[in-house]
């Protein structure tokens, strides 16, 4: 028995513990794509290439969903998380695409505030309200852009 107890991580004998304390009920801790990040209020641009970030790989997700909706003929944007050229390109292609609409927006492909904002917001109007938008904090976004 001692030497199965001490094969047991000692985190599980804590969730054991704390299951027969409060009865079996025990709070999981919130997933990333659970929690809203901030990403809605973050910028990126070139400058993150060499990084993986989560919020742009969501940014990609969510970028995809739009032009696979709106312009098929368009090939998808490569998922990687990684913000170089290709994605600086696709963002300005977006900016670009709902430049006249009410709302004026900077095309610069920078994936910034007002950027996102219209990515959940279009998002949102064709039901593409999944995983990477709740991973990105659309469900945070307020009713308008924020100002260019």
């Amino acid at each position: 028995m001692r030497r199965l107890m001490a094969a047991i991580r000692p985190g599980v004998w804590v969730a054991a513990v704390a299951m027969l304390v409060t009865g079996g009920i025990v709070a999981a801790p919130a997933t990333p794509a659970m929690a809203a990040s901030g990403c809605v209020t973050q910028n990126f641009t070139t400058a993150d290439e060499g990084t993986f970030l989560q919020c742009v790989e969501d940014a990609q997700v969510l970028l995809n969903n739009i032009r696979n909706d709106q312009v098929p003929a368009r090939p998808d944007i490569w998922v990687d998380g990684h913000y170089g050229p290709q994605t600086a390109n696709d963002v300005q292609a977006f900016q670009t695409d709902i430049s006249d609409l009410p709302q004026p927006i900077t095309i610069d492909g920078k994936l910034g505030p007002q950027t996102w904002w219209w990515l959940c917001q279009i998002n949102s109007n064709f039901l593409f309200t999944g995983t990477f938008w709740h991973g990105a904090g659309c469900a945070t976004e307020g009713p308008s852009p924020p100002p260019p």
